[in-house]
């Protein structure tokens, strides 16, 4: 698993930045959570593992355990993927969704 090798500040990301602290006791947070922004791509399970790879957890993996490390995650990473999803073929095109969303801080006495 890689959740052990992403930097702490990454938590921000998987809450949304729900978690950020105000700048100040005055400001407020607007939040654009319920029209979330999806974008959709095609790929392979290999070019989704490619960008796995490339991800600041998988690179640290690599560099503090090895280049073995590295090549097992993708490779076990792989063969779970193709266990659940229930298809012996890597070239079937896999859909992936993108949720992109918005915060925002005022400062209502500005």
């Amino acid at each position: 698993m890689l959740n052990n090798y992403f930097p702490e500040e990454h938590k921000h990301l998987w809450t949304e930045y729900g978690t950020l602290p105000a700048f100040s006791p005055e400001e407020q947070m607007f939040s654009a959570r319920d029209e979330k922004f999806t974008v959709e791509t095609d790929s392979t399970l290999d070019d989704f593992l490619g960008y796995i790879s490339s991800w600041s957890a998988f690179i640290k993996l690599r560099d503090i355990e090895g280049e073995a490390a590295a090549s097992r995650f993708i490779s076990e990473s792989k063969q779970k993927l193709t266990d659940v999803m229930g298809i012996p073929d890597e070239r079937v095109v896999l859909r992936r969704r993108y949720k992109y969303f918005l915060r925002m801080w005022r400062n209502p006495a500005a």
